[in-house]
């Protein structure tokens, strides 16, 4: 690696922990290094409130939250940009019962357009069959396992975790085709 190479990564390393990635608009090589805690979509990290949310939304006129009819703790952001997305939720937010920030960012294919480059490669079947992405990306996985298994639905969501950046990929397969959503979650 050269010496301009590693500059480099030592450089967005640094910018990452200092300022975060903007998911919209930042287009980091790696994200190892950094942690979700500090990435920003939207305005909406994971360091926000319920409350700070709903303010946020309001004042933004392409967004809509709302919350699920079956968990009290989580929210959908459904964005109206697109006619064909009304009805498709592109953002869940989830909080605990005993936390005020949020633990959970669920980023759906819905809101592919939106992310700047290799944000939006990790909605993308890349973030499950490209080792040379994945590696370089986010790193080494930590754990991997089946968190939805519906045989006779014919579904099944495989989920990849990243522990050391709070970034998982769920690889949903489906009798439809698949699919990859992108979470970003609260780090110990």
């Amino acid at each position: 690696m050269t010496k301009l190479a590693l500059a480099t990564i030592f450089l967005t390393l640094l910018a990452a922990s200092t300022y975060g990635f903007n998911l919209a608009s930042d287009n980091p090589d790696t994200l190892i290094g950094s942690n979700s805690k500090s990435y920003v979509l939207n305005g909406i990290s994971l360091d926000l409130t319920l409350k700070q949310v709903k303010k946020l939304v309001k004042k933004n006129d392409s967004m809509r939250l709302v919350k699920d009819k079956y968990n009290k703790n989580l929210y959908h952001i459904y964005s109206d940009i697109d006619e064909g997305s009304k009805n498709i939720a592109a953002i869940s937010l989830l909080w605990e019962n005993t936390r005020e920030e949020m633990i959970n960012i669920s980023i759906f294919p819905e809101y592919k357009g939106k992310l700047n480059y290799n944000f939006e490669r990790s909605l993308t079947l890349d973030a499950v069959n490209n080792r040379s992405f994945i590696t370089k990306f986010f790193g080494n996985e930590s754990r991997r396992e089946v968190t939805l298994d519906l045989p006779e639905l014919e579904m099944k969501h495989t989920s990849i975790y990243y522990d050391d950046i709070g970034v998982k990929v769920v690889f949903r397969q489906t009798s439809k085709g698949n699919s990859v959503v992108l979470g970003l979650y609260r780090t110990k």
